[in-house]
């Protein structure tokens, strides 16, 4: 709220849940064609090191915009993870 207010947090809210509605579609796959528990290690883990990344950039006091980028890059590669744990409960590999 400190760099854009209100107006930057919804602007941040609709671009990422329009880059999940464009980008889902595509990385729900991964599940179907990787193993699923390796799709769900990697989104874990590149979202860690992306979270990792815009608390350093925060506490250093970067540039609000790379911290948006990331949140919204975060958003996208934690995509994979919520469908392959739906398959991967749901059907047997």
């Amino acid at each position: 709220f400190e760099q854009g207010g209100a107006t930057a947090v919804g602007v941040l809210g609709v671009i990422r849940y329009v880059s999940l509605a464009v980008v889902t579609p595509i990385t729900s796959t991964f599940g179907d064609r990787y193993p699923r528990r390796l799709v769900m290690v990697s989104s874990d883990l590149s979202r860690a090191v992306l979270v990792a990344v815009a608390a350093m950039l925060i506490w250093t006091d970067g540039p609000p915009m790379a911290v948006y980028v990331l949140a919204v890059v975060t958003a996208v590669c934690g995509s994979p993870f919520r469908s392959s744990q739906a398959r991967f409960s749901l059907m047997p590999s």
